[in-house]
């Protein structure tokens, strides 16, 4: 070959005026196939053949054309005429109501063609295959078609006039495309431990889903209108019902979110998905476009990472420690997705899910718990400011904060350039160690400026952390933008009505958190004596701002207390400034437990 050779290239074009229509397609490239594409495409050319005739000089081509800041495409059908100069086809169906008839031409034709009486068939050559590009035919659906253009026919008689095709939204379709990859991705989760089965059938005598994991069955309803008669005081409209077959039991709400939708609705979105959860009668997920895709696409750091106990206060000693004592290593929140946690929870028995995700809720919630500010002023005035606006638009708690008696922990989510990033702020606080139990809100900052600091990030991480911790009894996510409009109001108690958190049996709740087994005996061994719950669990004593020793369980207000063999090694000390101090070999004074001054009884 000679060094010296090259190809010449030579493009020959044509230039013609004529006619050109532009449709946007009812689907995105976002859509799991190009089925709705390739039978809207049909659809469209059988109306015109049915309302003109012969169309063979009618071209069609599809343009991609990108949405600012957004992953998809808007789709376009492009009709144009081959005839320099056009016909006149294009520019009839621009007179009112002529498009709607071409669309009504092809519906009556699918709708009474034979092949609708073969379930084996979706379309043939006397209905949609008749289109000329028959190559495409795999793509092509009957019922597809037929979906796509009796939603379009059902705002016949709403038309309204735009300046530009482009400035229609389509937040709507993309939720549709969501809703549908979602039970795509369902049906994609199984693997050698877990069987999945995903199909369609009737539910309440509405077309949706019956999904079987390993020996469970699950309903899948979509579009569920959720009100007062479901104990739900804000109305909406859940993507997904999911309940079990054959048991009752708490039911699952699906929210499948795009995030250029509902980036500018999180005040919203936060009342409704509490107002659901405050029934006692669902659980709420929600999943976002990475969610879902991530499925069977890697998404990349794509989600703030709220679920990594090591980044927090008391991971080491406190979460990990809660895990492993109460038997809660079934799931693994910092390293699962919010699809695989979604499954998980399928998977397991229904008392079993509710019980390990209730322990990894719990065990965040301590590990979120700041010690080291507990006698910090400024730190907890700044910290209960934010926490009482929270609790007065919301009653997300009834536990008393007051300063020198609360435990309370302010976390700002890191980014990953290591800078504080104020779009996520989460409040922990446990102010009376006798109801062992800790209140967490977690805080989206939504007035910020989402182009900037990883707002997607962060959003589709304060989801995350939703997901987990509303098995937390304690637990309430909020918007900045909420909590300044007072969008919470019908989430405050009214007069007469039951507060939201009951409080649980108290000794139950110090067992919990308790990490050492002769305490745990000595607990059982206590209520056993009815001897009122301590006010203080696992807790410092102090001597002039100085910690004396740790000890399990203090009365504070009568100065005694239970230390265990290993912290009994500082007895002397806690005696010498006035404590009465037992153990598990000691004798029980169970006059000064329970404050009285009679004789003396005791239990061994």
């Amino acid at each position: 070959m000679q060094a010296d050779a090259y190809e010449e290239c030579l493009f020959l074009y044509r230039e013609f005026s004529t006619e050109i229509l532009r449709l946007l397609v009812p689907a995105t490239t976002m859509d799991a196939s190009s089925v709705k594409l390739e039978s809207f495409v049909a659809a469209f050319m059988l109306g015109m053949k049915e309302y003109f005739g012969n169309v063979d000089h009618l071209r069609a081509t599809v343009s991609e054309v990108p949405v600012p800041d957004a992953d998809y495409r808007k789709q376009y059908l492009v009709i144009y005429d081959s005839v320099p100069g056009g016909t006149g086809y294009l520019k009839q169906l621009m007179r009112e109501n002529e498009l709607v008839k071409v669309f009504e031409r092809a519906l009556d034709v699918m709708k009474h063609c034979s092949c609708k009486d073969n379930p084996l068939s979706d379309g043939c050559y006397h209905c949609l295959f008749a289109y000329k590009q028959n190559r495409k035919n795999s793509n092509i659906s009957r019922r597809a078609a037929m979906r796509i253009l009796e939603q379009i026919l059902k705002g016949k008689d709403h038309v309204a006039r735009i300046e530009k095709l482009k400035d229609i939204q389509v937040n709507s379709l993309l939720e549709s495309e969501l809703e549908s990859r979602f039970i795509s991705a369902l049906g994609q989760m199984g693997n050698e431990e877990r069987k999945v089965h995903i199909e369609r059938a009737l539910v309440h005598n509405r077309e949706g889903y019956i999904l079987k994991i390993n020996d469970s069955t699950w309903e899948i309803e979509p579009q569920v209108e959720l009100d007062q008669t479901d104990n739900v005081r804000v109305q909406c409209r859940p993507d997904f019902i999911i309940r079990r077959v054959g048991r009752k039991g708490k039911e699952i709400a699906i929210f499948t979110d795009g995030f250029q939708y509902h980036k500018d609705r999180v005040a919203d979105d936060t009342l409704k998905r509490e107002a659901i959860r405050r029934s006692g009668k669902y659980r709420v997920w929600v999943l976002s476009w990475r969610d879902v895709l991530s499925v069977t696409q890697n998404q990349g750091d794509y989600a703030a990472k709220t679920l990594i106990p090591g980044d927090m206060f008391n991971a080491n000693d406190v979460y990990h420690a809660i895990i492993q004592n109460r038997n809660g290593n079934g799931i693994q929140p910092d390293v699962m997705s919010p699809m695989e946690l979604l499954m998980r929870y399928l998977q397991l028995d229904e008392n079993e899910a509710e019980r390990i995700f209730k322990v990894h809720a719990e065990a965040y919630s301590f590990a979120l718990l700041d010690k080291t500010q507990k006698r910090n002023k400024a730190a907890f005035d700044d910290w209960i400011g934010c926490v009482e606006q929270v609790k007065d638009q919301t009653n997300f708690t009834d536990l008393h904060h007051d300063f020198g008696n609360t435990i309370f922990g302010k976390w700002n989510m890191q980014g990953n350039n290591g800078h504080v990033n104020e779009h996520i702020t989460v409040y922990s606080g446990c102010p009376d160690r006798r109801h062992a139990s800790v209140s967490v809100c977690i805080v989206l900052n939504d007035q910020s400026d989402k182009g900037v600091d990883r707002y997607e990030a962060n959003w589709n991480g304060f989801w995350h952390f939703f997901n987990l911790m509303q098995f937390s009894d304690r637990f309430i996510a909020v918007s900045k933008k909420g909590l300044e409009q007072s969008v919470y109001e019908p989430l405050s108690v009214r007069k007469g009505e039951i507060p939201v958190a009951n409080p649980a049996d108290p000794w139950n709740e110090i067992k919990e958190i308790l990490l050492d087994d002769e305490a745990i005996k000595m607990v059982d061994k206590l209520r056993r004596l009815e001897v009122d719950p301590p006010d203080m669990v696992g807790d410092d004593l102090m001597d002039n701002e100085e910690v004396i020793a740790t000890v399990e369980l203090a009365w504070s207000d009568r100065k005694v207390c239970f230390m265990t063999k290993e912290q009994s090694v500082d007895r002397k000390e806690v005696e010498a400034k006035g404590w009465k101090v037992f153990t598990s070999t000691d004798e029980i004074d169970i006059s000064l437990l329970r404050g009285e001054n009679n004789e003396y009884e005791h239990e061994h």
